[in-house]
């Protein structure tokens, strides 16, 4: 009789979804602490991927309790990158509190994007990277796992409130576009796209904007994330 070998097989590629998102925009000036909307239905284990820009300069964004900063940038005004993964219990916002130096609070207009993700290899000791800069558009970023059926998120940025996005990177899909909402240089404006590929990195192409008082502060940034059992 042979005898009974358990064999335990590697579990089947999950494809990442982007479950939701939602955004938030405080163009005005009095806010120092900024509620951000949070996606509705979140479960644990969940990724939640945030980007929040600020406007006026000098800005620091403190990182709320339960999150982690992935990233951190900017000469003109400041554009965060912060994830959580979920336990189920974050609520309808989350905080973030802005100062001008790490203590003192700063009032700024704010805009931020939340993803809700998954099906993302969080488990594994690496499970996403980024990229981001002020000079030149679209950085490079690869993943570390290699090729499997990766989702890139690739975000715009601008201080300079009268632009628009006329067309995005190609192959990129469902452009979010938080446009300003005043009539100040200081306001911050937030685009971002995404697209799945399996490839371990991906050449972004340009954002095409309108933009009659040009831009400053502008910040470019890629994130790939693995999905689970790949």
């Amino acid at each position: 009789m042979t005898p009974f070998v358990n064999v335990l097989w590697p579990s089947a590629p999950t494809d990442i979804t982007i479950e939701s998102v939602t955004t938030t925009s405080h163009w005005h000036y009095d806010y120092s602490s900024h509620p951000v909307n949070l996606p509705a239905d979140v479960q644990a284990g969940e990724v939640l991927w945030m980007v929040f820009r600020t406007g006026h300069n000098p800005t620091v964004h403190a990182t709320p309790d339960g999150w982690t900063l992935a990233d951190q940038g900017g000469s003109a005004g400041m554009i965060s990158w912060f994830y959580r993964v979920a336990d189920g219990s974050e609520g309808a916002t989350v905080t973030i509190d802005v100062t001008s130096d790490g203590t003192t609070p700063r009032t700024s207009p704010a805009d931020a994007i939340v993803y809700r993700l998954s099906g993302v290899a969080t488990n594994e000791a690496t499970w996403f990277a980024i990229n981001h800069t002020g000079t030149t558009p679209n950085p490079a970023v690869s993943a570390p796992w290699g090729a499997m059926a990766n989702l890139f998120i690739t975000d715009f940025s601008s201080r300079y409130s009268d632009w628009t996005v006329t067309a995005h990177p190609a192959n990129y899909v469902d452009r979010i576009f938080i446009p300003w909402g005043s009539t100040s240089a200081n306001s911050s404006v937030i685009a971002s796209v995404h697209r799945f590929l399996e490839a371990a990195s991906d050449t972004v192409g340009d954002w095409t904007l309108d933009a009659p008082s040009g831009t400053i502060g502008e910040r470019y940034a890629v994130a790939v994330f693995r999905p689970v059992g790949a």
